[in-house]
């Protein structure tokens, strides 16, 4: 008797047509895959965007029109970490948007962009800005960069103008295009929140980009103090990160978050900060293993004691005591103006 080979059925993809903007929640899509045929014109983009359950299984396949054989290319390879796809399209017609959901449910937005969209423009020129950065950069040295993906996974910016270095950041964005990256983020409707009259400020970790994963884990606050200029509001803090402990053993940093007053641009200004109580309360540091692999931790009763310490000085530190000093970057800060 021939030996037999098993057939694995391959169910063809459920296919609706979309006019973007179009929003699908989980229970509105049809279980396994999916084509979206959406028209586009020469010129547009097309943006995909797929709620994250944290595991990133999930897959999406842009062809163009009339050519199943061929795959539309990404800006981010795949961005499954925000969940952001990005596509250019070349010419007019229908294009195919396979949507595999790998066995799990996704919420799924899809919206074409004029070039001239929030996410693919800063929608400020350059001379518009007017700031002197003292000794942190060069004004020569704003350029406009396109969206992209910073920082590793899940840090996706919309268009923006920006100076930036080893030790200092500043960038300029619109608000609509963090939203349109953003959909079901809530943090730029807290910092507008926040910003207006007798608003709550909320747990810095919750603001925009308040993570950046060259400082590791978010552990502490300090020093948050609302900053006003010509064209603009923010709130500016310190903040410290560290790895799996309850202590900013990584170091401290340099925050300013504002917002246009007339409610369209963001702005951000992160920098490198240190202060030498930093590493005085550092807590006492153990070293488990044998050579090579050897690891250090501290316990966790400490580490939260000498956080507490670090909090409490850091609050009521001479601007002088850090470097660099923390009135020059908020000098910085102060000397920006947004022109009409």
């Amino acid at each position: 008797m021939a030996n037999s080979t098993p057939q694995v059925e391959i169910i063809a993809p459920v296919e609706l047509s979309v006019k973007p903007p179009a929003s699908f929640t989980p229970d509105q899509l049809p279980q396994g895959r999916v084509k979206f045929l959406v028209s586009g014109n020469t010129g547009e983009s097309l943006l995909v965007n797929v709620s994250d359950d944290g595991r990133h299984a999930y897959s999406v396949i842009v062809h163009p029109p009339g050519d199943s054989s061929t795959e539309l290319s990404e800006p981010l390879q795949g961005d499954t970490c925000a969940g952001n796809f990005l596509y250019a399209l070349p010419s007019t017609g229908t294009y195919q948007v396979l949507f595999d959901p790998a066995g799990q449910k996704h919420h799924v937005d899809l919206t074409l962009l004029a070039g001239d969209d929030a996410v693919l423009n800063p929608g400020i020129t350059l001379e518009k800005i007017s700031i002197d950065f003292g000794s942190f950069a060069r004004k020569s040295e704003l350029s406009v960069v396109p969206y992209s993906e910073i920082d590793g996974c899940g840090w996706d910016m919309p268009s923006n103008v920006v100076v930036e270095n080893d030790q200092f950041e500043f960038r300029v964005m619109r608000v609509a295009g963090y939203k349109e990256l953003f959909k079901a983020g809530p943090e730029m409707t807290l910092l507008e929140a926040a910003l207006r009259p007798g608003g709550k400020v909320p747990a810095e970790e919750k603001l925009p980009y308040a993570y950046k994963e060259k400082w590791g884990a978010y552990i502490t606050s300090a020093r948050p103090q609302l900053l006003e200029g010509e064209g603009w509001r923010g709130l500016r803090w310190i903040r410290g990160s560290g790895g799996d402990e309850d202590y900013p053993s990584h170091g401290l940093g340099y925050m300013f978050e504002g917002i246009s007053n007339d409610g369209r641009y963001f702005i951000l200004v992160r920098a490198a900060i240190a202060h030498p109580d930093q590493k005085r309360f550092l807590p006492t540091r153990h070293i488990n293993g044998t050579p090579p692999n050897t690891w250090e931790w501290s316990e966790p009763k400490e580490e939260t004691e000498k956080r507490l310490f670090l909090e409490k000085s850091l609050a009521a530190a001479d601007p002088a005591s850090f470097r660099p000093n923390l009135d020059q970057l908020d000098a910085v800060i102060r000397s920006l103006k947004l022109k009409p």
